[in-house]
């Protein structure tokens, strides 16, 4: 800890510490395969200097610049284009109710006009918002292709040397996990920093590659049924090529989640790769000065200070003892072997900061609530649609067929229908067929395909067949509840409410287990 309080110090002095904006960053991942160093350069030169950041970015060089601006815009404006969204549908409704004049009104208009209004305009916004919302982020960022001056070589130096005291000053690390994260030694030694110097595992951000392709799949996957959901009767084929889809994109979604995970409880330093071997040795070494409690400075208090507050500690400048001295007599003390250290550091990652991630996003088989709702968001705004449309039909014609007395009746029974409770029976289809996708692989990883060429196609065969049946089930379920609630008896009335409660209580229990394994 006093190398890195040494190295924030120097940093300061010098002038080293720069941030970046979230627009700089991402623009800067989405031209680094053309810019030249030159731009690269004035991007520098452009930075403020600063004492602290919101995000230190740490990354590894072998995922794509392009997924990495992805991660990160996933990050920012996830939830900023969920709420845009939303937003939006409810200022297009309002528009066409001021140009209809009533809400019976808001039927006459053309089909066309409510479906660019209600269902393409919100899902645009959302879209934009996702990609662009970063535009208006002013948190501040510290990304090593664009603080670094790599024009500069001593300056260069200087500035990697001093990326401890950087990290130091970070309020939090966003981590842009992809499969070579926890290989990369430079990357775990940045994470070793944060550790160390973070005031809480919460203060880490790992975001993992498949969320922002989780969301941007089963957005598009849903605005394409949606626009399918205009057919009265889907056909097998139909359910047999979404339930590819769905199969395909789970599988991607378990393995990676999966991979995460195991890396984390397999984790050890001293496996990691390195660019260059001769490397290894200096960032161990630095890892192991970071842990080391016998390098912390001691702490002085001022027993016969009068004038001193009551419980006024101070911590030393200068650790007791030097470095080479602590080597030659570290096997007569007390304090940790290099071997234990390194393993108080794995053990970190293993346990708290493994536990927190799975606090945060779940195990493999775990989807939170939220990304279901994004994933239904085209269900959701084509149910509004239904709702306001009277159905496709003049509003008293669909009032009388269905047999109500009257049309806000009729309309007040359907937006029940269409908007909560449709959508929500919907939401318990995606965790649904990510554990049953993971049975299934569970399932053949114990069966007769051991060559891996072999159980995947079986397994895409076998999750397919699975999450179409599993889509047909609940298409099939809700059109029933409907019928049950539109057309409406005594006993069906009923039936359906308990068979709402039912489902309720099972979405209930789906998202509820996030899992500690």
């Amino acid at each position: 800890m006093h190398s890195v309080r040494r190295q924030v110090t120097f940093a300061q002095q010098h002038g080293l510490f720069r941030a970046a904006t979230a627009l700089t960053v991402i623009y800067n991942l989405l031209k680094a395969n053309c810019s030249s160093k030159d731009k690269v350069h004035s991007t520098y030169e452009s930075l403020p200097q600063v004492y602290g950041v919101e995000f230190f970015v740490s990354h590894s060089w072998s995922c794509a610049p392009w997924m990495k601006a992805l991660i990160i815009s996933h990050f920012l404006n996830f939830d900023m284009a969920l709420t845009s969204s939303f937003f939006a549908c409810l200022l297009a409704v309002l528009c066409l109710l001021l140009r209809a004049g009533s809400l019976t009104g808001i039927a006459e208009q053309p089909l066309w006009l409510l479906n660019v209004s209600i269902v393409a305009w919100p899902l645009l916004v959302f879209l934009a918002v996702y990609f662009l919302g970063h535009l208006w982020d002013s948190r501040s960022f510290w990304f090593d292709r664009i603080c670094v001056d790599q024009q500069n070589a001593s300056l260069k130096l200087q500035t990697i040397q001093a990326i401890p005291g950087f990290v130091a000053q970070s309020k939090k690390m966003l981590v842009l996990w992809d499969d070579t994260y926890f290989e990369r030694l430079w990357c775990n030694y940045e994470l070793a920093i944060h550790v160390k110097t973070a005031a809480s595992p919460r203060a880490t951000k790992i975001v993992p590659l498949w969320m922002p392709f989780w969301t941007l799949f089963w957005i598009c996957a849903d605005t394409l049924v949606a626009l399918l959901s205009a057919s009265e009767e889907a056909g097998w084929s139909l359910y047999v090529f979404f339930g590819f889809l769905y199969a395909a994109f789970c599988l991607h979604k378990l393995q990676g989640h999966k991979r995460m995970l195991d890396q984390m409880s397999a984790f050890d330093l001293r496996n990691a790769k390195c660019t260059f071997e001769e490397d290894r040795a200096v960032i161990e070494e630095l890892v192991l000065n970071l842990f080391d409690e016998a390098l912390e400075p001691p702490i002085r208090v001022a027993f016969d200070a009068p004038d001193a507050e009551d419980g006024t500690v101070e911590e030393a400048g200068e650790p007791l003892i030097s470095l080479e001295s602590l080597r030659a007599i570290r096997h007569v003390t007390s304090y940790p072997s290099p071997d234990a250290i390194i393993g108080q550091f794995n053990d970190y990652v293993r346990g708290p900061l493994r536990q927190n991630l799975v606090a945060f996003l779940g195990t493999e088989d775990y989807i939170s609530p939220k990304m279901c709702i994004v994933a239904t968001l085209p269900i959701w705004f084509q149910s509004l649609m239904c709702v306001l449309s009277c159905d496709g039909a003049s509003c008293e014609k669909s009032a009388s067929d269905g047999g109500y007395a009257s049309i806000y009746q009729y309309m007040i029974t359907n937006a029940v229908l269409q908007l909560p409770l449709l959508p929500f029976g919907l939401l318990i289809v995606y965790p649904l067929l990510l554990r049953a996708n993971q049975v299934v692989a569970a399932a053949l990883r114990c069966g007769v395909a051991s060559a891996y060429g072999t159980w995947l196609l079986v397994r895409i065969v076998v999750g397919t067949c699975v999450s179409a049946l599993i889509i047909w089930c609940n298409d099939h379920l809700q059109l029933a509840l409907r019928k049950m609630l539109f057309f409406s008896t005594t006993s069906s009335m009923y039936l359906a409410v308990a068979a709402y409660v039912f489902q309720c209580f099972f979405m209930c229990l789906l998202f509820r287990r996030k899992g500690s394994s």
